[in-house]
């Protein structure tokens, strides 16, 4: 009853183009209705309120059904993907393959020993040594159980140079060779210093 009275006041205010008494009380029912919408709209927006993001509605039954404040929450940060090239990952049982293949002679590192060799390398060097290392099954590259090594090639050796040679012919060099030193030349010393090439 006290809607429709209300509803016939508002038409009335209208027609007669009075102004509305703001002082007026509202009637119980339409104070309801008031509350009732805004509890409504307060918990739409701690939806995505800043302060009670992953509270499950903690701390929230005790605040007054109006909207006090908002802090709106930031967007989920999407997992960056991991740029390609920037690491490879080989077996310490790859890479001991690898340097039985390219350089001749029975000193060749232990797989603790590769394992650790592998860091001085890049993502590029590691590829290339991977894709060298499958140029051979393992039973042409490794000694067989009685410990007889098995015959070596330069092939894979001068593949290996080769690729070097290509990706320095690449490089752009600033200032004197220091920290800038060409990647054959960081290879052939690193390798220069552990281990004996032969001849």
């Amino acid at each position: 009853m006290a809607t429709i009275l209300a509803t016939f006041r508002r038409a009335r205010l209208y027609l007669t183009g009075e102004k509305e008494d703001y002082d007026t009380v509202m009637s119980p029912e339409m104070e309801r209705k008031y509350w009732k919408s805004a509890a409504k709209d307060r918990m739409t927006l701690l939806r995505s309120d800043a302060r009670f993001v992953g509270r499950n509605g903690r701390r929230t039954s005790t605040m007054p059904p109006v909207i006090l404040s908002y802090t709106p929450a930031l967007p989920l940060e999407k997992q960056r993907k991991r740029k390609k090239g920037n690491h490879y990952f080989i077996s310490p049982k790859t890479y001991c393959k690898w340097h039985r293949m390219v350089f001749p002679g029975a000193k060749h590192p232990t797989f603790a020993e590769a394992s650790k060799l592998r860091d001085t390398h890049d993502a590029e060097e590691l590829q290339q040594i991977h894709h060298i290392s499958r140029m051979l099954p393992d039973d042409q590259v490794f000694p067989d159980s009685g410990g007889i090594p098995k015959p070596w090639s330069p092939k894979y050796q001068q593949k290996w140079r080769k690729w070097l040679k290509s990706r320095e012919a690449d490089t752009i060099f600033f200032g004197e060779e220091s920290d800038d030193a060409s990647p054959l030349s960081r290879a052939q010393n690193r390798f220069s210093k552990s281990w004996s090439k032969g001849s």
